[in-house]
């Protein structure tokens, strides 16, 4: 649907919900394209500028694919490239699994080609899916990424190849067998189970990462949310200042406040400026002077402040 414009002329695509549903189509044409290694229809993880004519839409206004060639590579070829293409996808579906809701490169190649099109082959829409039409795209891949990891494996490849094999072979057209053969030498099942298992080891390490940060965000809110230590000394008098706290001698005192470590052997430390009223049991304000030793620990910030 028209929208406003983007540089360079073309007007910015306002997503309606079937415009959504195409890119994320596109998306899974992506991922299935990766596992057949069909570069020859939308740009992302190869050095090309794509072939739309390869994507067509029926009558029912769905997204269709002709020409889908499977390409493997050679599994056991010098410098090893099969690999180096795996290792590229896992690398891609780690960004995109652990980033979902942020525009990577590799897809921003199809946002080029469906607004500038391709010279003198594919005039382009003028219209601009923006971040979000990417991250719809991003988001089919993703979703045809796990069908694949929880589904293909070498078994079931090998089993694919066998059986189009037989039905090739016994077509009606039984009289031209190179012909019925052809194309079998670029269906390798390996490298199409290197292609899974990128995808596996990407959806892993994305999931791991996610469990990772979830809990230094939880240790983080921990140590946020609490005073460590804070000690001063007894054989000293602190005179109070409003929004400072004098003292006269280094100890190991640090309290910790939103992941900003604060250290109180300072001979001056602005606490009650920062996070006056942030934590309960303190003085809010004001002044603050104690003759005799004492020690504050594990003091509780208001949930109300955090927020």
């Amino acid at each position: 649907a028209p929208g406003g414009a983007a540089p360079g002329g073309a007007a910015v695509a306002r997503l309606h919900s079937a415009g959504r549903e195409h890119l994320r189509q596109m998306g899974r044409v992506i991922a299935f394209d990766c596992l057949i290694f069909n570069w020859d229809r939308l740009p992302c993880v190869w050095g090309n500028n794509g072939n739309p004519g390869n994507v067509m839409f029926n009558k029912q206004d769905n997204l269709g694919c002709i020409d889908s060639c499977c390409m493997h590579i050679g599994v056991d070829l010098p410098n090893n490239p099969a690999q180096k293409f795996a290792d590229r996808l896992e690398a891609l579906v780690f960004a995109v699994a652990t980033h979902p809701s942020e525009p990577q490169p590799d897809f921003q190649k199809v946002q080029t080609l469906l607004r500038d099109g391709i010279p003198s082959l594919y005039d382009g829409l003028m219209y601009d899916i923006n971040d979000d039409g990417v991250i719809e795209v991003q988001t089919g891949f993703l979703e045809m990424v796990r069908i694949i990891a929880e589904s293909m494996t070498l078994a079931k490849l090998e089993s694919v190849e066998r059986d189009l094999f037989n039905y090739m072979m016994h077509s009606e057209d039984h009289g031209h067998v190179e012909f019925q053969q052809f194309g079998f030498q670029c269906i390798i099942p390996q490298f199409g189970n290197m292609v899974a298992d990128a995808f596996r080891k990407g959806l892993a390490a994305a999931a791991e990462a996610s469990a990772e940060d979830a809990q230094a965000r939880v240790e983080s809110d921990r140590l946020a949310m609490r005073v460590l230590t804070m000690m001063l000394p007894s054989s000293h008098h602190h005179h109070g200042v409003p929004g400072k706290l004098k003292r006269q001698h280094s100890q190991h005192s640090v309290m910790m406040i939103d992941d900003e470590e604060v250290s109180v052997a300072q001979s001056e430390v602005d606490v009650g400026a920062k996070y006056s009223g942030l934590m309960e049991g303190l003085p809010a304000s004001g002044s603050l002077a104690r003759e005799d030793s004492f020690e504050i620990s594990a003091y509780q910030v208001s949930n109300r402040h955090r927020q």
